[in-house]
């Protein structure tokens, strides 16, 4: 555990404010869920919740699927990090999503960006020819899931583009 240095009061109706520095770094926003459990007698731990990783099995199930099937690199994120991947093997599991796939999500609605245009799924992870579609959940933007055909134009994008919403909206049910 790494230690920060910062120390907050609690008040009188048992709050505690995070940092601005630390809820930027770890992209903490206003509303957020968080996670609340204990290490030990003395270890407060706060995380932060994510209800995708909650249909882990599920996730991976259906990721396995639809990369098979279409021949496409499939990545389902919360809003934060890959929870599940296939057909990918330079991405790993818990790899941070860009800043440009979490502003696409938060705008609610699927898409398709061709070859020509190259974005970054994960920090640093640049991909071109994708397709995809955020998990809406009670209202919130919870996730989303991608589809990657690498540098070879998407066959069928329109119908990838559909299949996602889909998965996406079948996500969204189970969360209910």
């Amino acid at each position: 555990m790494k230690t920060t240095g910062m120390v907050r009061r609690i008040d009188e109706l048992g709050r505690v404010v995070i940092p601005k520095e630390i809820r930027k770094t770890m992209r903490i926003k206003e509303g957020e869920e968080m996670e609340i459990s204990v290490n030990g007698e003395d270890t407060l731990i706060l995380k932060k919740y994510s209800p995708v990783k909650t249909l882990d099995k599920k996730t991976e199930e259906y990721g396995e699927i639809l990369s098979k099937h279409t021949g496409c690199a499939c990545y389902i994120c919360d809003n934060d990090e890959i929870t599940a991947i296939f057909g990918d093997k330079g991405t790993e599991k818990g790899a941070k999503i860009s800043k440009a796939l979490e502003n696409c999500l938060r705008q609610r609605k699927s898409g398709y960006l061709r070859s020509t245009e190259s974005f970054g799924i994960t920090c640093g992870g640049e991909k071109s020819d994708i397709a995809f579609a955020p998990i809406i959940s009670g209202g919130d933007v919870v996730g989303g899931i991608i589809l990657s055909s690498g540098a070879k134009p998407m066959s069928g994008a329109d119908k990838c583009v559909k299949l996602l919403e889909v998965g996406a909206e079948f996500f969204a049910k189970q969360l209910e």
